[in-house]
């Protein structure tokens, strides 16, 4: 009987155990949902499914959005134990719970075509695309640009950057992006930081449209990396090859 080391988030405590893998049926995301709600709180939960881990019995995969921020997380079979962490493959050198959000956290067709509407700057390289959530002032977002303008001349990927002022912790983040819109600057600019300092309500318009949008798909951080396919990555990945999965 095979057994995985945990780290166990029990919903009245935290320990540390080793999981007993046994068949068994998942418990129903009403039921799942119901218990975190007890330790999240105040936080909007969705519950979106449930799934069996293939491979672990008595292990189960909740795909859930709490304040539209999607990730995964793993229940046991009571739906008492909450697992948190990637799940990873050490012969197969992989990363189990973020290829399973490849494949689950995906934007709608729909939500693409609205996303092609609110494209603020554009780095033209071919026919094939990505969308890049950017944050004027977001550090991890400048230290990605020239990998990712690497990767784009690589592949003939043209990057569609959308402006996604986190005002939370880049307090001058909005004022710049609204200046970016209103003085047309071009992605030229916007990598060597020449925002301008213009304010004007097409610029505000956009912006504040952005955010609602954003928001509605889900996005909570930059930089964020939405597929032509509509998969999306969040966060600078360890190694910019995995952008490819965007582009298939």
């Amino acid at each position: 009987m095979k057994k995985v080391l945990l780290c166990v988030l029990l919903l009245v405590g935290i320990s540390c155990s080793a999981v007993d893998s046994k068949s068994s049926s998942c418990p129903s995301k009403e039921k799942v949902q119901a218990n975190l709600k007890n330790v999240i709180g105040d936080a909007s939960i969705e519950v979106v499914n449930v799934t069996a881990v293939k491979g672990f019995d008595g292990i189960c995969e909740a795909f859930v959005k709490i304040d539209g921020d999607a990730r995964i997380l793993y229940i046991d079979k009571s739906g008492r134990y909450l697992l948190t962490g990637n799940l990873i493959d050490l012969v197969e050198r992989r990363n189990i719970t973020r290829d399973r959000m490849y494949e689950l956290d995906v934007v709608t067709s729909d939500y693409l075509k609205k996303l092609e509407k609110h494209v603020n700057l554009e780095y033209k390289k071919g026919s094939k695309f990505i969308y890049v959530i950017t944050d004027p002032d977001c550090p991890v977002c400048k230290r990605a640009e020239k990998p990712l303008i690497d990767w784009a001349n690589k592949n003939n990927v043209t990057l569609k950057i959308l402006l996604y002022p986190i005002e939370s912790l880049h307090p001058d983040a909005y004022a710049k992006s609204v200046a970016i819109v209103c003085e047309n600057r071009s992605f030229v600019d916007y990598i060597n930081r020449n925002f301008g300092n213009t304010s004007c309500d097409r610029g505000k318009r956009a912006i504040d449209s952005n955010k609602e949008l954003l928001g509605e798909i889900g996005i909570a951080g930059t930089p964020t990396f939405i597929g032509m396919n509509g998969k999306k990555i969040t966060g600078l990945p360890s190694d910019i090859n995995e952008l490819d999965n965007l582009i298939k």
